[in-house]
């Protein structure tokens, strides 16, 4: 129940709030109780904006679909179709040569490339192969300023933290690390691993949230997860 949030809050650890906040709370609808939901933000135009400043109107915001009418597996919540323009812009950028660091330095001009490392990172750790990247992503993008970059967050990680002892053909045993699933943030990464600088850069944040009681070693992601069951164990 609160793998979700905890991959949000992983990704809002690792990048200082990139993904979205909530907390849970008890629904009652006209006097009616509904029980325990997750209360919390959706990252669109207005998450950006909040987080990230803009206007609502220049902020271009894209996710999955699985029923694109035009055949992608991107569609626009915010932005129209130049919203998905800008999106295949940077897919065409990153399918570029990444050996040459110029085609590199271009993807650097619109993707946050730190922050989208992070998101990586922390989405390969969750291990929600069931329905990621495929599926389930958010991506927003300041269309108006002339330092906007593409920032990816977290969204719909219920699935996460798969075992094998519940059934479930996903186990901790998934590797995200080389899915290249096109049009999303994963074949972003398969692309851009081809050049050095992003290697090193992922190595080095790899070491850093991975070793000397980073944020994914297994004594402090424990705790972050347990924050959450915590939070509703009463509840419950």
């Amino acid at each position: 129940f609160v793998t979700d949030q905890v991959t949000a809050d992983l990704q809002n650890l690792a990048s200082g709030g990139a993904a979205m906040h909530g907390k849970f709370v008890h629904l009652y609808l006209d006097g009616l109780y509904w029980g325990l939901y997750n209360l919390h933000e959706r990252p669109d135009e207005h998450f950006a904006t909040d987080y990230y400043g803009g206007n609502e109107d220049d902020t271009f915001v894209v996710k999955h679909s699985t029923n694109d009418i035009d055949g992608l597996k991107y569609t626009w919540v915010n932005g129209g179709l130049a919203a998905e323009e800008a999106y295949d812009d940077l897919l065409i950028a990153s399918r570029q040569n990444m050996a040459i660091a110029a085609n590199y330095e271009a993807v650097e001009q619109i993707l946050d490339v730190e922050q989208f490392i992070d998101y990586m990172i922390v989405h390969m750790y969750a291990g929600n192969e069931n329905d990621w990247p495929h599926n389930n992503w958010y991506a927003t993008f300041d269309s108006a300023s002339p330092g906007g970059k593409w920032r990816f967050h977290a969204w719909d990680q219920e699935h996460a933290f798969p075992t094998d002892d519940n059934g479930d053909s996903f186990t901790q045993f998934v590797d995200l690390t080389d899915d290249q699933d096109e049009q999303t943030p994963a074949e972003i990464f398969a692309n851009l691993i081809d050049n050095a600088e992003f290697r090193l850069e992922f190595s080095d944040r790899v070491e850093a949230l991975m070793t000397n009681d980073g944020l994914l070693t297994p004594v402090v992601a424990q705790a972050v997860y347990e924050a959450r069951t915590d939070e509703i164990d009463q509840a419950i």
